[in-house]
């Protein structure tokens, strides 16, 4: 599968060069892939996530025209922020347990989604939330405390992460994101309906190997950002 890297854009307030948002296309990988990306075509590839040496998938949902037009012309104050767990064999019914109407319809495009999700965490009592935020709730590159998070953002700017190649992991957990990626990296973000999974610190079998990423900085012209998280856990 091949990855296309559009222009680049200055990131001034953390000294950081350029800003790639990777698009995916239907086709092979190339050398200027990050090596610990894997991509998936379809939910039921989301067990490629196992790898060893992959700590973040991406996927491209398409939700229905109709549902797409709704999200894009709703203001962010009229989106719903609900959350729901249930026992991971029981993510089909998400759904039908959720009492909002565009968070339920969502659920229902969503349903493929959730479903290799949940292979990944079998016997495991997932949360499934929307959540929405004007500010940048985590600004400092880090890794998850879990196995696998599940991330896709609907409206506003998506989840940073880079690639460990440019990660300096020693300095994790200091505060200091010039110290974890020096003002050379290049910091990935994800596309408005890409379906993220993160590995977290549980989710390998080597220590420290979860995917370094942070939330993304929400413009100050913007009405803030809506999201899906599934996990079981909120570290």
């Amino acid at each position: 599968m091949k990855i296309i890297e559009p222009s680049q854009t200055p990131l001034t307030e953390d000294r950081y060069d350029s800003q790639f948002v990777l698009t995916l296309d239907s086709k092979g990988s190339g050398a200027d892939v990050p090596k610990n990306l894997v991509v998936a075509m379809q939910p039921a590839d989301f067990h490629r996530i196992k790898d060893p040496q992959k700590n973040i998938l991406l996927y491209a949902w398409s939700p229905s025209a109709q549902l797409r037009q709704v999200i894009e012309e709703s203001r962010l104050a009229l989106l719903p922020t609900c959350s729901l767990t249930l026992p991971s064999e029981e993510i089909g019914q998400a759904a039908a347990r959720t009492a909002d109407p565009l968070a339920r319809w969502m659920l229902e495009e969503l349903v493929d989604v959730l479903a290799g999700y949940a292979t990944l965490v079998p016997e495991k009592r997932v949360t499934i939330a929307f959540c929405k935020t004007r500010e940048q709730s985590c600004p400092v590159f880090h890794i998850d405390r879990l196995s696998v998070r599940l991330l896709c953002t609907f409206k506003g700017p998506g989840t940073e992460w880079l690639d460990d190649a440019q990660v300096q992991r020693r300095c994790l957990g200091r505060g200091d994101n010039r110290k974890i990626a020096g003002p050379e990296a290049i910091v990935y973000s994800t596309q408005p309906f890409q379906v993220c999974l993160l590995k977290g610190e549980h989710g390998s079998t080597q220590k420290d190997c979860g995917v370094v990423h942070r939330s993304p900085r929400v413009p100050s012209d913007s009405e803030g950002r809506w999201y899906l998280r599934v996990d079981t856990g909120w570290s």
